[in-house]
């Protein structure tokens, strides 16, 4: 059975909030918000997203990714 925070057990996951704006062109209407360690913590920011943006053209919505080998936390401290 597989749990609703961890959907594959043999990977860690991230929960993506994604905005999708129809106000755009197809190329730049979809953007990633941030992403959350759960999904509890992404759907809360989704919705409190959505409760700002009320009849702007734009939705949000959560969406499970896998975190991929190599990734490289990021700090205050990180330089880019």
């Amino acid at each position: 059975m597989v749990k609703q925070d961890q959907p594959h057990s043999r990977y860690q996951h991230l929960f993506v909030v994604v905005r999708f704006d129809e106000r755009l062109e197809l190329r730049n209407a979809v953007s990633l918000v941030s992403a959350w360690a759960t999904r509890a913590s992404a759907e809360a920011e989704a919705t409190r997203l959505r409760d700002l943006v009320v009849g702007d053209g734009s939705f949000y919505h959560v969406v499970v990714t896998r975190l991929k080998e190599g990734f490289v936390e990021v700090t205050q401290d990180s330089a880019f």
